[in-house]
């Protein structure tokens, strides 16, 4: 219906069905990394595409708190006091 009154439209896909078309598979929108003691994880690639400078996502996502210590310790505590956070369950 729309359509027919010059409206663009198309069908309304569900994510399995839309992570399914080829154009997903052309561009490279899913992009497997592997992560050790996980296996093959399917993450979103970068959605820009540029000549000149490509970028892929190369590295699975950190794990959780894997950058705990260096945060904490930009923002000024100390080893020992990040220790104590992580004793206390704050961290």
């Amino acid at each position: 219906m729309l359509n027919g009154k010059g409206v663009p439209s198309g069908e309304i896909l569900g994510l399995g069905a839309a992570l399914s078309q080829p154009q997903v598979a052309h561009r490279g929108t899913i992009q497997t990394v592997t992560e050790p003691g996980i296996g093959d994880l399917r993450l979103f690639n970068l959605t820009a595409k540029f000549e000149k400078t490509p970028a892929s996502i190369d590295a699975p996502p950190p794990r959780l708190s894997a950058h705990t210590d260096a945060i904490l310790g930009g923002l000024g505590y100390t080893p020992e006091a990040i220790a104590a956070l992580r004793q206390k369950g704050v961290v």
